[in-house]
């Protein structure tokens, strides 16, 4: 994990990566836009492998992981970047629109540590995140993102 950067007021200061993975462009790039705005370091990838690639040279602290992709889904995506053994895994988050019980059982059966049903209001993903990490990079201390 990345050192803590703390500020005056209490809060852990630290770049975001998130890895937003989707076959549709026009999803990825617009999800990953509004993830910049947030002040986030985002990065999108459209298939399975490069979202591998992405995840052995971005590093990212979150993966957000659509299921339904051509040739390699998100199950076996999100499987392979558990094969990468990485110094810090990423937090992986299923991001589709399935959002019936066996999915969700599906994907924790899988190893994704959350999941996520589209469509919903961006503000919940962001306040989601910034909970979420705060636990995991800041061990509970509201988090303040910087831009790396």
């Amino acid at each position: 994990m990345m050192p803590r950067n703390e500020s005056e007021a209490g809060a852990c200061e630290q770049e975001v990566r998130v890895l937003v993975v989707d076959d549709s462009t026009d999803a990825a790039n617009v999800l990953t836009a509004v993830l910049i705005s947030a002040n986030f370091s985002a990065q999108a990838a459209y298939d399975g492998l490069s979202a591998v690639e992405a995840a052995s040279t971005f590093h990212p602290h979150v993966v957000l992981l659509d299921l339904d992709m051509p040739m390699m889904d998100g199950y076996a995506t999100a499987q392979r970047m558990r094969q990468l053994e990485l110094e810090d895994p990423p937090l992986l988050i299923a991001h589709t629109a399935r959002s019936d019980v066996e999915s969700v059982a599906a994907t924790a059966h899988a190893g994704f540590d959350l999941h996520i049903s589209k469509p919903y209001e961006v503000k919940y993903l962001v306040e989601l995140l910034l909970r979420t990490l705060s636990v995991r990079l800041c061990g509970g201390q509201p988090l303040r993102l910087r831009r790396g």
